[in-house]
Formats: structure tokens, C-alpha cells, sequence
């Protein structure tokens, strides 16, 4: 993936370029057409009320099919329209009463419809609650919402138009950029930084304290090791709910511009993570690890530390990372390999008592 690439990728969807949201919930097919920039099929005048999943779709809803799977479902789907993907082929009769757009990729068109069908969110206003604890020396931009039971440290900083929901707390130093969002229960300790138009799910915690520990000389005790950086989050970052990134214990640990990180995630201390990666939920990274731009990360799995994950490279989901991967390499298994010679091994595990049973009858056979 190139910088530019990851640029491009790391900006979300402006909602200033967004248009009109779905009148109340309704919106004709022609409107979706031309919003979509899609072909279409069927009557133009129809009428759609909701966005469903093909199995569970009623008349007026809106479907999607991305994959052959799906597209087995519509003849006996009771929905009132879908939109489909240019490279599945879909039975479709001319009489059919229900309408068919197709688009270049189904995925990406969905996320067009779903910001139109979404209810506006709750207004913010800007100030500071009652309840809220503001240290004299903190400043908060007058464009800022700080929401009830908050805390916020000494020096601390909140940018403009950021929201800090309810019960978020800022240590000494910490900085929010502007247009930053923090759910409940957000913490972000002292001199950690948030870049602009991150969002933090509710008891996401940054800065806390790297696992370091090493044994006293007389081997009775551990000696915790002090970690004197912090965490820099880069914009449009999304966290969610329950992760924790520690900081670093000379440098920073740091998350790039655009990359997405699941719930309950553990981060080490002194990771640097690229941009546009994806991290999914219950993923561990061991300290000091490097990810280049564009990674993605299966749910579940391990990365131990020191190691270096290459621009583009995938971690399957489960896996356990003992290994440096390549540029757009996809690793596999616990402990992790190459595919595709990890997969078919991991396949053969899984007929190894049959094939051990089958070696053992040719051996009788043999005499041996």
C-alpha cells in the first residue's frame, strides 16, 4: 500500500459530502439509483423502507447480495429491492415486481445506504456539565461538549468540537484533538494525545503502565521497570470498547492515521502501529512490536513480542505469531505459517488419526 494509498483510505466518510439522509426512513428506488450511480432494474418507484439481511427481508425492505450464496436466496426473498454486485449473476424476470440495482461492489454500496438510513445523532451542546472536575489549568475550547461526572488533569487540553461523553477522565498532560469523540468511561492518562476525529469506545484506556518487570538480585522479588512515554493515537482512528494500549517505556507507543482496533484488544508497550490497519477483537500484541500500513489482524490471535509485521501482510483469526511476515504475506495457525503451506497443513492435522490408522493397516499388511 502505498502513502498515498493510505491517505486516501484513512479518511472516513465527510459528512458534509454525505447528502440527505433517508426522509424519514423512506427513500423511492430511483433515489437510491441516482445516489448509488447504479443500473437499474424493475419499477422505479418503489418504495424502501429499511435495510434487512436477504433471509430476514419483508416487503419494503432493501437487501444486499455480495456472494453466489446470497444470490441462491433471492427467487423466494420477500423483499421490495436489493442491491447487487456486477459480478454475481441474479435471476431476474422482467414481470418481477421487485427492483434490482446493480453496482460495482454491493459492500461499498451499502455503506452509502446505511449512512442515509441512519438516525441523526444527538445534538451536543458545547460547555462543560456541572458535575464535571476541570482542573484550573486544563483548557477546553469553548467549542467543546464536557459531559457529566468527567475529570479532567492538570495542563490537559480538549480541541475544538470534541465530545467527552460522560465520565471520561484526561491525566496531566493528555491532549484531545479537535472533533474527537470519547463514549463513557474513556481514560486517557497523563501526557497521552488523541488526534483529530478519533473515536474512543466507552472504557477504552490509554497509557496505562508497560508489563516490565525483572527480577531483584536476591530473586525473592520483581522490580517494575518505570515506562516514561506515552501513547499517541493518530486521527480518524477508531477504538473500541475495553481496549487497552499501554505506553511506551522510552519512546511513544503509537497508532497511525485511519487504522480501526476492536474491542478488548491489549496493546504493549512501544508498539507502532501503521495506518489503515485493522485489528480485530481480542487480538494481544506483545511489546514493542511494529505493524506497517494496511495490516489486518484476525480476532483472537497473538503476536509475541519484538516482531515486525510487513505493509499489507494478514493474520488469520486465532493465530499465534512467533515470526516476522513479509509484505503482503497471509500468515496462519498456531504457531503461525505461510499460506499456503501452513493451511494445507493444518488441514492434514486434521485428518491425522485417519491417516495414522490407514499408515497402520498398510504397515500390518506389510509385516512391519
Amino acid at each position: 500500500m502505498t502513502t498515498a494509498d493510505a491517505r486516501h483510505q484513512a479518511e472516513p466518510n465527510d459528512p458534509a459530502t454525505r447528502g440527505d439522509a433517508a426522509p424519514e426512513g423512506r427513500l423511492t428506488v430511483a433515489d437510491l439509483a441516482a445516489r448509488l450511480d447504479a443500473a437499474l432494474l424493475g419499477p422505479a418507484d418503489t418504495v424502501v423502507e429499511r435495510v434487512e439481511p436477504i433471509e430476514q427481508a419483508r416487503r419494503g425492505s432493501l437487501t444486499f447480495i455480495r456472494d453466489e450464496k446470497r444470490a441462491k436466496l433471492w427467487p423466494a426473498s420477500a423483499a421490495s429491492a436489493v442491491i447487487v454486485s456486477e459480478s454475481i449473476e441474479l435471476e431476474h424476470d422482467e414481470h418481477d415486481p421487485r427492483a434490482v440495482l446493480r453496482v460495482p461492489d454491493a459492500d461499498l454500496a451499502l455503506i452509502r445506504v446505511l449512512e442515509l438510513f441512519a438516525p441523526e445523532p444527538e445534538p451536543v451542546e458545547p460547555g462543560a456539565d456541572p458535575s464535571a472536575h476541570i482542573d484550573p489549568s486544563a483548557h477546553i475550547d469553548p467549542t467543546a461538549s464536557i459531559g457529566p461526572l468527567c475529570v479532567i488533569g492538570p495542563r490537559a487540553r480538549v480541541g475544538p468540537g470534541a465530545v467527552l461523553v460522560a465520565r471520561v477522565t484526561l491525566g496531566p498532560d493528555a491532549v484531545i484533538g479537535p472533533h474527537v469523540r470519547c463514549h463513557p468511561g474513556v481514560v486517557v492518562l497523563d501526557r497521552c494525545r488523541v488526534g483529530e476525529r478519533a473515536i474512543l469506545h466507552s472504557n477504552v484506556v490509554l497509557g496505562t503502565d508497560g508489563f516490565g518487570y525483572r527480577p531483584s538480585p536476591d530473586g525473592r522479588a520483581l522490580l517494575k521497570i518505570p515506562h516514561l512515554g506515552a501513547v499517541e493515537i493518530g486521527p480518524h482512528v477508531e477504538i473500541g470498547a475495553g481496549t487497552c494500549i499501554d505506553r511506551g517505556k522510552l519512546g511513544d507507543t503509537t497508532v497511525g492515521a485511519g487504522t480501526k482496533i476492536d474491542n478488548l484488544v491489549q496493546i504493549g508497550h512501544n508498539c507502532r502501529i501503521g495506518r489503515v490497519c485493522v485489528i480485530c477483537g481480542h487480538v494481544a500484541i506483545g511489546g514493542s512490536v511494529t505493524m506497517g500500513d494496511g495490516v489486518q489482524v484476525g480476532g483472537g490471535s497473538r503476536i509475541a513480542d519484538n516482531l515486525t509485521l510487513a505493509d499489507a501482510s494478514k493474520l488469520a483469526g486465532g493465530s499465534g505469531l512467533m515470526n516476522n511476515t513479509g509484505p503482503g504475506e497471509t500468515w496462519v495457525g498456531a504457531p503461525a505459517g505461510k499460506t499456503p503451506l501452513a493451511a494445507a497443513n493444518l488441514a492434514a492435522l486434521r485428518n491425522l488419526s485417519e491417516t495414522q490408522r490407514t499408515v497402520r493397516k498398510i504397515a500390518k499388511k506389510l509385516g512391519l
